[in-house]
């Protein structure tokens, strides 16, 4: 590997590590709304997220989507249906996103167990991860 391709690639992981991401900006809506406390039931389900796309890509998820276009296209369409489902709830919502995902009581408590699962699906599927 050449000294250029080295800096590519380090100049590339900074921007994308400084890049806030879905996940980032979640964990600061958390704290503003629900205090750092509360927030830290949605950072626990961040990390969990990493663990579960390291583990998948130990177990060879990553191998077999290089190798194979077909897992590769199966998993694309996946995250188009994903996307176009969230698509159809915002535009159902009459507000933002974040409405159409919560209930009622949700909104109003800023449950632990809410926090953990919306922060650990937002982390998992996000293409950056």
């Amino acid at each position: 590997m050449t000294d250029m391709t080295v800096l590519a690639f380090a100049l590339v992981a900074f921007i994308g590590i400084a890049t806030p991401g879905p996940t980032v900006l979640l964990a600061l809506a958390n704290g503003s709304r629900f205090g750092p406390r509360r927030a830290c039931f949605g950072m626990i389900g961040a990390v969990l997220s990493d663990f579960v796309l390291i583990g998948a890509v130990a177990l060879g998820l990553g191998a077999l989507l290089s190798a194979s276009e077909f897992w590769f296209t199966i998993v694309k369409w996946v995250g188009v249906g994903y996307l176009a489902f969230l698509g159809v709830l915002l535009l159902h919502s009459r507000g933002t996103l974040d409405r159409a995902l919560r209930s009622a009581e949700d909104r109003a408590t800023g449950s632990a167990s809410a926090l953990f699962l919306k922060s650990f699906l937002v982390a998992v599927t996000n293409p950056k991860g």
